[in-house]
């Protein structure tokens, strides 16, 4: 039985070896060989691929935003998981199918071959990483090579908080060859919202692609391109009205029932430092969120606003509760206080006969 069982491992193994070794001459047959042989015996990764040097190589970009993956509006940056897909022309990778067993594509390592290193201007991230030269790029008999994968992008956006949580924001994202000017490499984009899918909090509503062409002060004179996708995002409001309003307005309502508590039970100090507690820790939690600026949100306004008539509220029923408890030695309240309480209700006190009740 034993003896069985090893015959039986030993034609699996070699069935396996068998097929692998047939698949992979497949895979590798003599008209891939030689195709990448004459490809690449000359073929230099640093030169830039055209024959004549005076040709512009175009670049055209596409970019579909899949996912806000982070908004921080505290640092300011934005973080997107992005599909990218470059397409260019080759002139070294060009080849006559027919001589090829009519191979039409290959896919290759995109460090194998020469790629026009786009970066992300406003990247965000802790340093500059290349993100083409890992991936792998797909090659046409006609010499245009198809780069694409997807890619996370962290980059720098001005956020406006005044209208948080009902607002709506433009982040840019500007990309373009670093070392090659316009002259070399001329870069075109385009994108849609096709394949967005929501985190929960932000909606995009629109995404546009504008080239442009632009000098700098380290190379004057020299024309460079670049395309900057602009990201109308719209925040998604419920969860900061349950969260940070909702109860902010409750804590409002109560303030009104502390000039309806009777002084008699004694509670009306203590429900007024309460609430005034309460919304002084909703407001902590809301400016951890906010970044450090000039523009106080609408939402900050509120807070301060009902922290002022909480405050004012604890005052009331502090004076209240002064001259409630007292006693009857205190007498009337003196006369510039009833006209800075009750500015029309102090004529009528005073003019009240000694000894009416």
């Amino acid at each position: 039985m034993q003896k069985s069982k090893k015959r039986f491992n030993t034609t699996v193994v070699l069935t396996t070896l068998f097929l692998f070794a047939v698949f992979e001459g497949v895979s590798a047959s003599p008209a891939y060989r030689r195709l990448l042989r004459d490809l690449f015996e000359d073929y230099d990764t640093l030169i830039r691929p055209v024959y004549d040097v005076n040709t512009t190589t175009d670049v055209d970009m596409s970019f579909y935003v899949s996912q806000v993956l982070d908004m921080n509006e505290r640092d300011q940056f934005l973080k997107v998981n992005v599909w990218v897909t470059l397409i260019w022309n080759d002139e070294y990778l060009r080849w006559n199918k027919s001589d090829y067993d009519n191979i039409t594509t290959l896919k290759l390592p995109a460090h194998k071959i020469w790629i026009p290193q786009v970066v992300l201007y406003q990247n965000a991230d802790d340093q500059y990483r290349d993100f083409m030269s890992k991936e792998v790029v797909k090659v046409s008999s006609t010499g245009d090579v198809m780069w694409a994968a997807p890619v996370i992008f962290i980059s720098h956006c001005m956020i406006n908080v005044y209208y948080f949580p009902f607002d709506e924001q433009d982040c840019d994202l500007k990309f373009g060859p670093w070392q090659y000017d316009g002259r070399e490499v001329a870069l075109v984009g385009g994108g849609d919202v096709s394949v967005y899918q929501s985190n929960g909090e932000w909606d995009m509503l629109d995404l546009q692609a504008v080239a442009n062409i632009e000098y700098y002060v380290d190379d004057p004179g020299v024309p460079y391109t670049d395309v900057t996708y602009t990201l109308h995002l719209k925040r998604r409001p419920i969860f900061y009205v349950f969260n940070l309003l909702m109860p902010c307005g409750l804590l409002c309502t109560v303030t009104v029932v502390n000039f309806i508590l009777p002084a008699e039970s004694g509670e009306k100090v203590s429900l007024a430092i309460t609430i005034l507690l309460s919304l002084t820790v909703f407001l902590l939690l809301f400016a951890e969120s906010m970044p450090p600026s000039d523009v106080i949100p609408i939402i900050g306004q509120f807070y301060a606003g009902a922290l002022f008539l909480v405050s004012m509220s604890l005052l009331a029923s502090v004076i209240v509760s002064q001259y409630h408890f007292s006693g009857p030695e205190r007498g009337w309240l003196s006369g510039r206080i009833q006209r800075f309480v009750f500015p029309y209700w102090s004529i009528s006190w005073h003019q009240t006969p000694s000894g009416t009740t």
